[in-house]
């Protein structure tokens, strides 16, 4: 690396820490219950503190997230809003799964991997129907290859964080812009209402939320 580069990312580093750190402590609350309809149903009940299964239907129970109980941190380190598409409604979801995902997968009677499987689709699912609710053509083409490459990169990095894949965006987006049926599993019906959610800390990063 040539030296004006390496100065170049040195004086970048602080920056890049600043904007993680304040990414970071942002949370999300679920202010009522939502409810999501499953197109197989539940192969057995599960109820908790944070979410109910039963039957076609999967409820996230109201929950405040704050600084000490991070519930929801939103769409870790990427824009919560991709063009207008509020994209960390797919978060209310996912990270409540996340945190209850060894007894969800009990109940269940499921493995780790089928359980996170299962999570990581129907984030996906969500972001996927936002994307084709979008009336503008650009935005949901754009949208609904967001919502593949957040698929993929959740798929490939787990609850480690939601992005460190940006350097193939670009190419995901050429590649998945005409769609990509085959990639994302689809277990959730395009029946849901929006959420009523707000952001209860941590402030605006400029990462178009």
């Amino acid at each position: 690396m040539s030296t004006t580069a390496t100065i170049a990312v040195m004086r970048a580093l602080p920056k890049s820490v600043a904007y993680a750190r304040k990414d970071l402590a942002k949370r999300f609350s679920l202010l009522e219950d939502w409810e999501i309809t499953i197109n197989k149903p539940f192969p057995a009940v599960y109820d908790s503190f944070l979410l109910h299964a039963e039957g076609h239907t999967l409820t996230v129970k109201r929950y405040i997230s704050t600084k000490e109980k991070a519930i929801c941190d939103g769409n870790t380190l990427v824009p919560e809003q991709i063009l207008g598409i509020k994209t960390v409604i797919g978060a209310l979801v996912h990270d409540p799964l996340y945190l209850e995902l060894e007894a969800f997968a009990k109940a269940m009677g499921w493995t780790i991997a089928k359980t996170r499987l299962f999570a990581d689709a129907v984030f996906g699912n969500i972001l996927l129907q936002l994307a084709r609710r979008e009336p503008n053509y650009i935005k949901r083409k754009i949208g609904i290859a967001w919502a593949h490459i957040s698929y993929a990169g959740v798929r490939a990095l787990g609850g480690f964080a939601h992005w460190l894949y940006a350097t193939t965006a670009l190419i995901l987006i050429a590649t998945l812009a005409t769609g990509c049926s085959g990639c994302m599993q689809i277990v959730v019906e395009d029946e849901w209402a929006t959420p009523n959610y707000e952001q209860t800390e941590g402030g605006n990063n400029d990462n178009g939320s």
